[in-house]
């Protein structure tokens, strides 16, 4: 899903000079990149256990660094 500035424009495109404005907005990793970076499978026992883990950590990411 697209994020956008106050001004209306996707972040990290707006032009109108404000630098929050160009500030990407924050991507959580999704469960492919999960499955990439860990060498797991859906079918794997603990997957689901694994990614409500990262959703964890990556919320926790993304209070700090928002």
């Amino acid at each position: 899903m697209t994020e956008f500035c106050k001004h209306g424009v996707p972040k990290g495109v707006c032009t109108l000079g404000e630098k929050d404005c160009n500030k990407p907005g924050w991507n959580s990793l999704t469960k492919i990149e999960i499955m990439e970076l860990f060498k797991v499978y859906p079918s794997d026992p603990g997957f689901h256990m694994l990614c409500d883990q990262v959703k964890l950590i990556d919320d926790k990411l993304k209070e700090k660094n928002t």
